[in-house]
C-alpha cells in the first residue's frame, strides 16, 4: 500500500510543536517562581510534569491527526477542529499566566476552560470514533491535575 504524503503530515505536528514550545518557554521563564511557591506542599518534580505534558501533547497531536485524516468534512468536523484550536490557545495562555505572569488566579479560570474544551471534544468525537475520543482521556486527567495545582498555589496549602 502506497501512502500519499499530505501537507497536514507536516503542518499538524509543526503547529503542535509550536504550542508545546511556547508553553515550555513560559515554564522555563517562571520555573524558579514555581519552585518557590510550591516548596511548601507536595507537587510532582518539574521533570515529571514536563514528561507527562510531553506525552499528553503527543497523544493530542495524534488525535487531531487521526481526525483530520479520517473524519468526514462535515459541520461536526469543523467544530472539532475549531475547539482543538481554542484549546491550543488556552493551553499556551495557561502557561503564560502561571509561569510568565505568575497569576494563578487567572490561570485557574483558563485551566477550567481547558478541561471544559477537552471534555467537549471527547463528547464531539465519541459518535464518530470512540477509540479516538478515548485518546483525550489523559489530557482531561492532566487538565484536572493543573486545576488542582492552581488551587494549591492559590490556597498555599497541601491537600
Amino acid at each position: 500500500m502506497k501512502v500519499k504524503i499530505k501537507p497536514n503530515f507536516f503542518i499538524i505536528p509543526t503547529v503542535a510543536f509550536m504550542v508545546a514550545a511556547t508553553g515550555r518557554f513560559f515554564v522555563d521563564h517562571g520555573r524558579d517562581w514555581y519552585l518557590t511557591v510550591t516548596e511548601l506542599f507536595s507537587t510532582p518534580p518539574v521533570w515529571i510534569m514536563d514528561f507527562i505534558s510531553d506525552i499528553v501533547d503527543i497523544i493530542s497531536t495524534a488525535t487531531i491527526f487521526i481526525i483530520w485524516n479520517q473524519f468526514k468534512r462535515n459541520s461536526r468536523f469543523w467544530v472539532i477542529v475549531t475547539f482543538f484550536a481554542i484549546n491550543a490557545f488556552f493551553n499556551s495562555y495557561w502557561h503564560y499566566l502561571v509561569f510568565y505572569q505568575q497569576q494563578p488566579e487567572f490561570a485557574l479560570v483558563i485551566a477550567l476552560l481547558i478541561e471544559l474544551t477537552v471534555l467537549f471534544l471527547i463528547f464531539l468525537i465519541w459518535p464518530e470514533s470512540k477509540k479516538t475520543a478515548l485518546l483525550l482521556i489523559p489530557y482531561a486527567s492532566w487538565a484536572m491535575m493543573i486545576i488542582g495545582l492552581n488551587v494549591k498555589i492559590l490556597l498555599g496549602t497541601s491537600f
